[in-house]
């Protein structure tokens, strides 16, 4: 049985051109961790909690912690030396620092809290660093193109919060394909048809066959300060989430599909994730991985696949920026370290999980729901058949979320601005 929703939180949907600036207005400003796609693929977080009471000097140490602009990161992101910072404050983080309660709604309340009416299964199995619901203050990443370049930059992170936090790492990485592509746990490349945003990658993807356009305003992912000062910019909210991948699961639900659809055990994969390991689409491609025919047949794209139903195409203002990475711990859990970067947490990345995840009838009527979200869920999909027909089969269970928090990732200016603040 499903979990009754709670009551929803209303918020105005933002318009993705509501920021005018463009790439060079923003860049020297903006947290290059957000913006700009790099392959500084060793990374570890630093989930921090602040003791109370928390001393005054608290806001004018985490200036020290100088995460990389966009700016920085584009114009370095070849250079082997480059250490990359990125900050981000939960609001409860605000909070503990002095600010002023007048967040934004979702965001005050958690994700903690919201994860029952987002995923119907709450805190109930979220372990390690998130058990019972944990949460922290502040998150601090750090990412470098070796594990041995790490070491440093954490323990300068330990001496700037230490004497006032407590501080818990967890590492990540990103595994690449013989194409230099990013696998998951399953085989398939990841990080996929992310927004384009800026001009010189957008004038890439402009010859496309098919309507579809990578292409996306600023505005779609970042948003003005919390708690703005003169010298503030734009961040962008993000959304943290601990997914254990259960391989052997997946392949017994590929091969249980396969059965069932009279296919390949391979296609039956694809099905699931709705490209091939790859990343190429399940229709035919023109020019690139995302040209391709969004309106193909369920037969051909099944309508129950997971990349169907995440980003049907249809609605380019909900689309999020995914920046993720891999994690095995010594138990032999693995899995995804999943962070996306929007300007609404309400209209983006919880309307994903409201409306498309668990909803029987999208994308189309009877569709089922997502097959890798739903763990528990009865109900299964209907997928396309070799004879053409529609065959009923039930995947799910091949993922397990593990927890997770909402942070909010400063603008440089708005985190200089800290020292000034008594």
């Amino acid at each position: 049985m499903r979990a009754a929703k709670s009551q929803e939180i209303q918020v105005p949907l933002l318009r993705p051109d509501h920021i005018a600036q463009t790439e060079q207005d923003v860049f020297p400003d903006t947290q290059g961790y957000i913006l700009i796609s790099h392959r500084f693929d060793h990374r570890t977080y630093g989930f921090v909690r602040l003791r109370p009471p928390v001393p005054t000097h608290a806001k004018a140490a985490f200036t020290n912690i100088r995460p990389t602009s966009s700016e920085e990161l584009q114009s370095r992101k070849r250079d082997r030396n480059l250490v990359v910072h990125a900050l981000g404050l939960s609001a409860r983080g605000y909070l503990a620092l002095g600010f002023a309660d007048t967040l934004d709604p979702v965001f005050r309340q958690g994700f903690a809290q919201r994860a029952l009416s987002l995923t119907h299964t709450g805190a109930s199995q979220w372990n390690d660093i998130w058990e019972g619901g944990q949460e922290y203050d502040a998150l601090v990443v750090i990412a470098a193109s070796s594990p041995g370049r790490l070491p440093g930059p954490m323990n300068d992170v330990c001496q700037i919060l230490g004497p006032f936090a407590d501080i818990v790492w967890r590492d990540g990485f990103v595994r690449r394909d013989a194409a230099e592509h990013p696998v998951e746990h399953f085989g398939f490349a990841d990080g996929v048809s992310q927004p384009v945003f800026l001009a010189q990658d957008q004038s890439r993807a402009s010859n496309r066959t098919y309507p579809w356009d990578p292409a996306a305003p600023l505005g779609l992912v970042l948003t003005p300060d919390l708690h703005p000062r003169p010298q503030s910019g734009f961040g962008s909210y993000c959304a943290f989430l601990t997914i254990e991948q259960h391989a052997q699961r997946f392949d017994a639900a590929a091969q249980g599909l396969a059965a069932a659809a009279a296919c390949p055990v391979d296609h039956a994969k694809a099905m699931i994730v709705g490209r091939h390991p790859s990343g190429d689409p399940l229709p035919q491609r023109a020019a690139d991985q995302n040209d391709f025919d969004a309106a193909a047949p369920d037969s051909v794209w099944p309508n129950a696949s997971h990349t169907r139903r995440m980003n049907p195409r249809a609605e380019p203002h909900r689309r999020i920026l995914r920046r993720g990475a891999l994690y095995e711990n010594p138990s032999g859990e693995r899995g995804l370290l999943f962070q996306s970067f929007q300007a609404s947490l309400d209209q983006q990345f919880e309307f994903i999980f409201r409306n498309w995840a668990f909803v029987p009838n999208h994308p189309a009527p009877s569709t089922g729901v997502d097959p890798f979200l739903a763990p528990c869920d009865p109900l299964g999909q209907n997928w396309p058949a070799a004879n053409g027909a529609s065959v009923h089969h039930a995947v799910r269970g091949t993922t397990t979320l593990r927890g997770g928090q909402y942070f909010f990732f400063p603008s440089l200016p708005w985190i200089r601005s800290l020292s000034s603040i008594g």
